[in-house]
């Protein structure tokens, strides 16, 4: 982690905004809490809460050194609970989610703000590759989303990356703490 920063670094010579959207490689793996293993939890937690914690790390201690700057986390509404079979995925979201929080209590006097965007059902490569896993295709999952979605659609980039460059940029100076939920209404 710490020699991509530092590659970054010696390009522009300071960070002053990062996005995390540590998510799990691929197809997340479903299970619920009876059939969770160490492994899987393990490897989730890897991905989704050592990198964003420790990318956080680095970015801030540069951060801190030039004047502040905006970190924004995406990720599930399955950090508020989660669905039966994601036992794992829903508690390292939620620990995003904390992490998010942790760093606009205790470094907002360093001019760091820091948020959370919870992105509703949106189509990506793991969300595709899962649901293909169990003989669902896209426009089944469109279908669906029509019908539980109040806004009847799932996400598109296009909804969640102004709120992004929203967040990450100095029209949010004082917008930190916040969790921004982009999910058509269906999950509050």
């Amino acid at each position: 982690m710490m020699k991509y920063l530092t590659f970054i670094l010696n390009i522009s010579s300071w960070i002053s905004s990062v996005h995390s959207n540590n998510g799990w490689a691929g197809i997340t793996p479903a299970q619920p809490l009876l059939e969770c293993t160490e492994d899987i939890h393990d490897e989730i937690f890897n991905i989704n809460v050592k990198g964003a914690l420790f990318c956080s790390k680095y970015a801030i201690k540069y951060m801190k050194e030039n004047g502040g700057g905006s970190i924004v986390f995406t990720g599930s509404p399955h950090s508020d609970a989660g669905e039966l079979d994601r036992v794992s995925y829903a508690c390292s979201k939620g620990a995003v989610v904390t992490l998010a929080n942790h760093i606009a209590k205790n470094y907002g006097q360093y001019n760091i703000r820091s948020n959370y965007i919870t992105m509703g059902w949106t189509p990506t490569e793991g969300e595709l590759a899962l649901r293909k896993s169990q003989g669902i295709t896209k426009e089944d999952l469109e279908e669906t989303a029509k019908k539980i979605v109040p806004m009847s659609r799932m996400n598109t980039y296009d909804d969640i990356v102004p709120a992004i460059i929203y967040l990450l940029s100095d029209n949010s100076l004082m917008v930190s703490g916040s969790n921004i939920r982009i999910t058509g209404g269906w999950f509050m």
